[in-house]
């Protein structure tokens, strides 16, 4: 698969890691739209892969050596983004004895 596919032809979604698929479902359906920009700015043949919610840039990853790594780069930073990892309590780390 090269770079075209991935990123103009949306294959890009055939590279997400299995754990990552349910939470790119999660993203999408808060309305985060994830996108590959190769043109403008960029020098040519950078591939930058991103996140976007309401027209606000949550993540972005080079993907021009390495698309899949992007990919899961910019889940991970949207879901930062978006506060969706767990955190456990302060409460719930109690020393045993006191």
């Amino acid at each position: 698969m090269n770079l075209q596919d991935i990123a103009v032809h949306g294959a890009w979604r055939a590279l997400v890691t299995l754990g990552l698929r349910r939470d790119l479902e999660r993203l999408e359906a808060q309305g985060v739209e994830f996108f590959w920009r190769s043109a403008g700015e960029l020098p040519a043949g950078t591939y930058l892969f991103g996140a976007r919610l309401d027209g606000v840039l949550l993540a972005s990853h080079d993907g021009s050596e390495m698309p899949r790594q992007a990919i899961s780069e910019v889940i991970l930073g949207a879901m930062t983004a978006r506060s969706m990892f767990v955190t456990p309590k302060a409460s719930s780390f109690r020393v045993q004895g006191r």
